[in-house]
């Protein structure tokens, strides 16, 4: 009885302290990790920080990236703001971003948006680059 007591206190605890936030699990990386990410992938990529972003997408940084023929866009947002929360929520439900009043295709990880994938030659895989790469980061 005393084990099963223990056992029950344990995983409340550890499901406690876990974050309630799908975002944040990525939230310590910064944008220089996307060119890393696809040079690691075997793409020669060019990139340029452009920091002018719609402020209603409460992002922290932006970064466009050349990938083959394309320019990938990249958005970092902090997921600890309640505004940027809503944002990663809304272009991860819907699959898509409004920029200037353009709809583009986007998908979300963690605090990361990107967009600008779409037409590209190797849009899957791009794609699937960026929606694993979680994986490759050690905590």
């Amino acid at each position: 009885m005393k084990k099963t007591i223990f056992t029950i206190s344990i995983l409340i605890c550890l499901s406690a302290c876990r974050s309630s936030n799908p975002f944040k699990y990525n939230n310590h990386l910064d944008l220089a990790y996307m060119i890393k990410l696809y040079q690691d992938n075997g793409y020669k990529t060019t990139n340029e920080y452009r920091p002018a972003v719609p402020k209603t997408l409460y992002v922290d940084g932006t970064l466009a990236m050349q990938v083959g023929s394309r320019f990938l866009v990249f958005y970092k947002l902090n997921a600890d703001s309640p505004d940027a929360l809503k944002t990663l929520k809304r272009v991860k439900k819907n699959g898509f971003i409004k920029i200037m009043a353009l709809t583009r295709k986007a998908v979300v990880n963690g605090s990361f948006i990107m967009w600008g994938f779409e037409g590209h030659e190797d849009e899957d895989k791009i794609v699937k680059i960026f929606k694993d790469f979680n994986l490759d980061v050690i905590y």
